[in-house]
């Protein structure tokens, strides 16, 4: 899992130094920022989540789970995300396994439920493995309890966010994979083959509802 922020001075607390996990610059023309690597353990994604807080410095971040792989870029939504006022935003993909993700039930452009690997999915719209969220995520976090899996639930997080009304989304464009099974894992090597992945001018997201 990755998570990034603006960039700014660089100081010690930035970096939660007992788990000795790397922290590393990364440039590119449209963004300046840090990014930290943490590794999922067994209490889930938003326990390596808060690992991230001191690194986060107060400030909104993105979060990219390590095995999500996208055709195009991320970089629309990122820019809708800081002009939103406050809370958190998904991005969605559309997939014909919906079963295998937690779901998003999007009606009139806005996410109205989220259910984690339903049996019948309400809606074809995973939710994929890429969150942004304001920093009040790691005190919704610390309320977390661990679920019938023991571990604590990114869905729940997303949860606390819609009950608010502050949850927006975002669709992907081109494809998008995770690689979390052997074959999803060998369907992403064919498509980065294919087409690369990562492109800053290939597909990009957009705002339910819009062309």
């Amino acid at each position: 899992m990755s998570a990034t922020r603006p960039a700014g001075p660089i100081r010690p607390e930035h970096v939660p130094k007992p788990w000795g996990h790397e922290t590393i610059w990364a440039r590119t023309d449209r963004y300046v920022g840090k990014i930290l690597h943490v590794r999922a353990g067994e209490g889930g994604i938003p326990a390596a989540l808060a690992l991230a807080e001191h690194f986060a410095d107060g400030e909104r971040l993105c979060v990219i789970l390590g095995d999500n792989l996208i055709e195009g870029s991320v970089a629309p939504a990122v820019e809708r995300f800081g002009r939103q006022p406050a809370g958190a935003r998904l991005v969605l993909a559309e997939v014909p396994d919906a079963e295998r993700f937690g779901v998003a039930d999007v009606q009139d452009g806005r996410i109205v439920s989220i259910e984690e690997k339903p049996a019948r999915p309400k809606s074809r719209y995973a939710v994929t493995g890429i969150y942004l969220y304001d920093a009040r995520v790691f005190d919704v976090i610390r309320t977390l309890r661990p679920s019938a899996r023991g571990e604590l639930e990114i869905t729940d997080v997303n949860n606390w966010y819609l009950a608010r009304g502050e949850l927006a989304c975002e669709i992907i464009e081109g494809w998008w994979t995770d690689a979390g099974t052997f074959d999803s894992l060998h369907r992403a090597g064919n498509l980065v083959a294919q087409t690369g992945a990562n492109l800053t001018d290939g597909p990009a997201t957009r705002e339910p509802g819009s062309p």
